[in-house]
C-alpha cells in the first residue's frame, strides 16, 4: 500500500484504504487469473537477433500437446485449450489459486521472416517460437537508373 499522510491522521481512512488497495491490487488481480494468466492470456516476450524472432510464452503447468502453434497469412498464432477434469476430492481448500484456462495469442509478423523455417520448444514453462529471418539476396553489381 502506498504512504498518504490522510492514513496517519485518519484511522478510518486508512482501514478504508487497506480495504480498497487489497481488493484492487489483490482481488482484481486474483480475478484476471494472477500474474502468469492476466487478460485470459499468458504473458508473452519477443526477443529479436540479427537473424531470428522469438516468440516465448510463460504457460507453466499445461503440456506440450496442450498447444497450438499456426501461421496464417502474416499472422503467428499461439492458442492452448486446456480440459478440466471434474474430479472429486477429500480435502477443503482454503484458497485455491491453481486455475488453468484456454487462451488465444495472435502475433503479426513482419515481412523479413522465413516461415518455412519455424522451430517450437516446451521447456520449463516457457512455450519458444523461434523464426528465422530471410536473407536478402547479396548484391554484386547493380545498374542504377536516374529519374
Amino acid at each position: 500500500m502506498k504512504n498518504n499522510q490522510f492514513y496517519s491522521f485518519h484511522p478510518i481512512a486508512q482501514t478504508f484504504g487497506n480495504l480498497v488497495d487489497e481488493f484492487v491490487n489483490r482481488g482484481l488481480h486474483d480475478l484476471a487469473g494472477g500474474s502468469v494468466f492476466q487478460a485470459g492470456y499468458p504473458s508473452s516476450n519477443v526477443l529479436e537477433s540479427n537473424d531470428s524472432l522469438t516468440f516465448q510464452l510463460a504457460a507453466p503447468g499445461l503440456e506440450k500437446s496442450d498447444f497450438k502453434v499456426a501461421i496464417e497469412k502474416n499472422h503467428l498464432i499461439i492458442s492452448a485449450e486446456i480440459k478440466k477434469e471434474a474430479s472429486e476430492t477429500q480435502e477443503k481448500f482454503t484458497r485455491k489459486e491453481f486455475d488453468f484456462r484456454s487462451f488465444k495469442r495472435e502475433f503479426v509478423l513482419p515481412e523479413n521472416l522465413d516461415l518455412n523455417k519455424i522451430q517450437a520448444n516446451y521447456e520449463h514453462g516457457i512455450l519458444s517460437v523461434k523464426i528465422d529471418k530471410t536473407v536478402p539476396e547479396p548484391v554484386t553489381s547493380r545498374v542504377i537508373d536516374i529519374a
